[in-house]
């Protein structure tokens, strides 16, 4: 008797003996029925669309498109093989309202955004009945745009390379991982499971690589996050570590 597993991600048992390529497909049409019955639970007239689409000719698949009628909101779910994931909310007024890409660590990211949060709001709340008004606006806005330039980080695009099956120019080399084309300075990330323009690194602590998309949004964390770090210790230390006198 074939052994069974449970899919994490719709709560499915499957055959650990059937095909790979059949095996995916069913999990990927499992997850989409399961995230459709949870946005159903929410008690709204909505309607939803399932559509494939042929990943030899996109690099993106789509998972499924629900429609919210009293906010005159469309939400697009879509996937590159169930690592890097993009969001997207639009309404008939705004075609692009909103668009996030999570990688395949985004629940790292999303505990490291809390993390960082938290730690700023317990600064202010010590800090609160003895700093100045000055000091503690400079080090909320410190704190905001650090956590915001984390934000563009984690939900930016890295620079996923869209899948083209004839060489562009001469310098693109073919990835056999991606099956397409890739220009030049492009790397095929194994965790992102796509390959990335400007790669430069996969940090795990935004959820997904770093690329030419959002290396100058790393670059502005990286610089505030050290600021605000060695503010708010300045800030502990003169107030809320000190010596009551």
């Amino acid at each position: 008797m074939a052994a069974l597993s449970i899919d994490s991600g719709s709560f499915v048992a499957y055959d650990d003996v059937t095909d790979s390529h059949e095996r995916e497909l069913l999990l990927y049409k499992s997850r989409i029925k399961y995230l459709q019955k949870a946005i159903d639970s929410i008690e709204t007239e909505s309607f939803h669309t399932e559509n494939f689409i042929d990943p030899t000719f996109s690099t993106w698949e789509q998972m499924c498109e629900y429609h919210i009628p009293f906010l005159s909101i469309s939400m697009e779910m879509r996937h590159i093989r169930s690592s890097m994931y993009s969001v997207t909310l639009m309404s008939p007024k705004n075609p692009f309202l909103w668009r996030v890409i999570m990688g395949p660590q985004w629940w790292l990211m999303v505990c490291t955004f809390v993390m960082l949060a938290t730690f700023s709001a317990a600064v202010f709340l010590s800090t609160f009945h003895k700093a100045s008004i000055k000091e503690l606006v400079a080090g909320l806005s410190l704190s905001s745009i650090c956590l915001a330039a984390y934000a563009l980080v984690g939900c930016a695009d890295p620079g996923i390379v869209e899948r083209y099956k004839e060489p562009i120019s001469v310098e693109d080399t073919f990835c056999e991982e991606c099956d397409s084309y890739r220009p030049e300075r492009a790397f095929h990330c194994e965790e992102c499971r796509v390959c990335i323009r400007g790669h430069d690194h996969h940090c795990p602590w935004t959820g997904k690589c770093i690329g030419e998309g959002n290396i100058s949004f790393f670059y502005g964390w990286l610089l505030f996050l050290v600021i605000a770090c060695v503010y708010e210790i300045i800030q502990l230390s003169t107030y809320a570590l000190s010596p009551s006198l």
